[in-house]
């Protein structure tokens, strides 16, 4: 009966489909739940699974505390073990196994894995530090090692072998590497400039890379072997960011945007390693390369680029859109 919005989804080895997001709602489609209710606050997290024909609910949940709780990201392993990823200001957010027991302070990210049944949690916990800290995007590698991103304006967000290991504006993106079992984390760093950063999306390719994207409005963001070199201006500029495997060197590193607000969104990588993202854009002049449209109709329009193995190049780049705002 209230507001109800599906923010991510994954699906498993057998075409299941698991959804997550947020819910106002007290009766939301629970079926199997680990918990039964909407449990406060304005908002909860729910976790969805549905069978591969779309026709049945394996187990659909509330997850969230007395407080505001939203999932943003959620992937699969080949167990069909869920790893959902969000933002919460609950101080009983549902935990167990905890790397980070306790909200510190605000919002934290959280990181919760549900077993394949829905009939357990295997870990939670929150991820953060005493300022606003979110998590957006969540990926697994080969290992089911768990990949997060975000943003956090904390000076004292969780590092572990950090590219940087300070907060250089009021809110920076962060990276953070985790064991699969929640109990210890590989690496985990700041990532940003002295203006405003966040990740939206993340991706592993077959090798441990890790790739993120999402927006800056900082000048002096961290680039290596860009594509573009500097922020087109306008209000903020999309990036995109390649870490190796160890989390210790960039690979590339770029703005991505034209003289008008550019947002990425989303990220997903090839098996040759060419990076996909997709966002929107108010740039009348955004970077474009083999366009299936060459300007934008309107308003923002989404677009979609595919970069190259090593990020120097964009094999196509175009907008997406009507006269509208899309």
């Amino acid at each position: 009966i209230g507001s109800d919005e599906g923010l991510a989804i994954a699906v498993d080895s057998t075409g299941a489909a698991y959804v997550t997001g947020t819910t106002y709602s007290n009766n939301f489609n629970t079926f199997a739940p680990l918990q039964t209710i909407n449990r406060g606050g304005k908002y909860d997290s729910f976790v969805t699974k549905i069978n591969a024909a779309g026709t049945t609910i394996v187990y659909s949940t509330y997850l969230g505390g007395s407080a505001e709780d939203t999932a943003h990201g959620i992937a699969v392993d080949a167990n069909g073990n869920a790893y959902i990823v969000g933002t919460t200001n609950s101080t009983d957010f549902n935990t167990r196994n905890a790397f980070q027991p306790a909200l510190s302070f605000a919002d934290d990210a959280f990181v919760t894995k549900i077993n394949a049944q829905g009939s357990d949690l295997l870990f939670s916990t929150y991820l953060g530090g005493i300022s606003s800290d979110q998590g957006f995007a969540v990926a697994l590698d080969g290992n089911a090692d768990v990949y997060i991103a975000g943003s956090t304006a904390s000076p004292d967000f969780k590092t572990r072998n950090p590219l940087q290991p300070t907060n250089r504006g009021n809110t920076d993106v962060f990276v953070t590497k985790m064991k699969g079992d929640g109990t210890q984390l590989v690496y985990s760093t700041y990532l940003g400039g002295g203006a405003f950063d966040e990740a939206y999306g993340v991706a592993v390719d077959a090798f441990g890379n890790t790739y993120v994207t999402g927006t800056t409005l900082s000048t002096d963001f961290n680039v290596a072997n860009p594509q573009q070199p500097a922020n087109a201006g306008g209000g903020g500029d999309a990036f995109v960011t390649k870490i190796n495997a160890q989390g210790s060197a960039l690979a590339f590193s770029t703005y991505f945007g034209g003289a008008a607000v550019d947002v990425a969104y989303s990220i997903a990588v090839d098996v040759n390693t060419n990076a996909y993202i997709t966002g929107h854009t108010f740039s009348t002049n955004f970077p474009l390369a083999n366009a299936l449209q060459t300007t934008n109709r309107g308003g923002a329009d989404a677009f979609l680029t595919r970069f190259n193995a090593n990020g120097s190049g964009l094999i196509y780049s175009t907008y997406l859109g009507g006269g509208q705002s899309d």
